[in-house]
């Protein structure tokens, strides 16, 4: 990914495209954790069945 340089210093790019990236990450993981509560929620936390995984 690369952010056009027009929006900002030139110095600056490396920066801001990290911490995009690392926002990313971090919103993908905050999503996990939240997919993982609700179906903890959903199964009454019965574990899954071998095989099966989500």
């Amino acid at each position: 990914m690369q952010i056009d340089e027009s929006l900002l210093k030139p110095e600056e790019r490396e920066i801001v495209e990290d911490l995009v990236v690392a926002a990313v990450n971090q919103a993908k993981q905050r999503m996990e954790e939240m997919i993982a509560e609700k179906m903890k929620e959903a199964t009454g936390d019965l574990p899954l069945p071998p095989g099966f995984s989500l």
